[in-house]
């Protein structure tokens, strides 16, 4: 995987902006689970759009990926701050070059990117297929992250929709994000009142 464009710094929000709507019990499980670790909102929709892209072909496909960047309060195993990273959408990179084992995008995706973006956005990081291969990033990917997605928040997707099989990458080192911090939404249901559902989506192809 190659990129030919290197995007520029962006902003973060504040974690008391991010919870200033939330009733209190709501946001006191926010923090709580900001403590322990980086979690990723990742909501079905976007997945579906994923999918829907990648699993068009048998070759390596990708795009870049919208969202909103909050950071937490807690430290990571590597000494950096947690953060509540949501995404929001994706951009597919319609005329990316491929073979099953490598994909080069242009700088088309980025400038769809930014014009997708809402105030509060950011481009939050990237994706890519790896095509009855496995999940995980390949020496190559490791390097693009490095290269262009270096910032702390910075998120790697792999997704081989043939395996059913996905792997989540974070910052500039690549640190591999356990499935258990991978949610489809934090909401807050009537039953169990300041208890979010942070349970990871099933990974099916459509």
């Amino acid at each position: 995987m190659q990129w030919t464009d290197l995007p520029g710094d962006n902003p973060v929000l504040s974690l008391a902006d991010t919870l200033r709507t939330e009733p209190f019990t709501a946001a006191h499980r926010i923090l709580s689970l900001l403590e322990e670790d980086t979690l990723i909102v990742f909501p079905d929709n976007v997945r579906a759009a994923i999918l829907e892209h990648i699993s068009t072909s048998w070759v390596e496909m990708g795009g870049l990926l919208l969202g909103r960047v909050t950071t937490g309060i807690g430290v990571t195993a590597d000494g950096g701050r947690t953060m509540l990273l949501e995404i929001t959408g994706c951009v597919p990179s319609i005329g990316a070059t491929g073979t099953r084992t490598y994909l080069t995008m242009d700088t088309a995706v980025w400038n769809a990117a930014r014009e997708a973006l809402h105030p509060d956005e950011v481009i939050i990081g990237w994706f890519h297929s790896h095509p009855n291969l496995g999940a995980f990033f390949s020496g190559t990917d490791l390097r693009t992250q490095r290269a262009f997605f270096a910032n702390d928040y910075s998120i790697g997707f792999v997704m081989d929709w043939v395996r059913h099989e996905e792997a989540w990458f974070l910052g500039p080192m690549a640190r591999q994000i356990p499935p258990e911090r991978i949610a489809r939404h934090i909401r807050f249901n009537d039953t169990a009142p300041g208890e979010p559902d942070v349970a990871p989506p099933p990974l099916t192809a459509q």
